[in-house]
């Protein structure tokens, strides 16, 4: 398999520059301020830089749907910038022992899988595939979950019963695009 002609094919070059687009790859300047933050310690400048991602991610969807303003691109960046932003803040919370590594490895284990799944998808069926509901509610709970890992020491069980929900999302959403983009035969 080629990757590069297809992530070419996939990502117009056309709409690149746009608002929403733009608006994305912004989100990637918060993971220094809020990395910065956690080791820190100051939650509140954490949830506050934290919050302003995830508005971010809302409203360049938002956007896009309302100047029009969709591309390929657009729609391969967003869940790429999510992951990166997740990952990294994972990554820092695990280092301040806030987080377990096995919920990393599992968060980046799902993104894997499902990014190859639908570059398959792509290549078999030429449909670009969209984003699907449970997707968008598993990286909700993600985002709740490392919320909630600040408060652990005051909350521990809204802690653990973020994850345990956070685990199970993340399972369903995983079975869910494998049942919507499987290969057919």
């Amino acid at each position: 398999m080629k990757l590069f002609p297809l992530l070419k094919r996939l990502c117009k070059m056309d709409k690149f520059l746009t608002f929403p687009n733009i608006l994305t790859l912004s989100r990637l300047f918060l993971i220094g301020p809020i990395v910065v933050s956690i080791y820190e310690q100051n939650i509140s400048l954490t949830l506050l830089f934290g919050l302003l991602a995830i508005f971010s991610d809302y409203l360049d969807g938002f956007i896009a749907r309302k100047l029009k303003q969709h591309s390929s691109i657009g729609k391969a960046l967003d869940p790429i910038v999510d992951c990166i932003i997740v990952i990294s803040v994972s990554i820092t919370l695990n280092n301040v022992d806030k987080l377990p590594t096995w919920y990393i490895a599992l968060v980046l284990a799902r993104y894997c899988i499902v990014f190859v799944l639908l570059l398959l998808y792509y290549k078999k069926t030429g449909i670009k595939p969209r984003s699907i509901i449970s997707g968008k509610w598993s990286m909700g709970i993600i985002a709740m979950t490392l919320c909630t890992a600040l408060f652990q020491d005051q909350f521990p069980l809204i802690f653990q019963t973020s994850l345990l929900i956070s685990v199970c999302l993340l399972l369903y959403s995983l079975l869910d695009y494998l049942h919507h983009f499987r290969p057919k035969a």
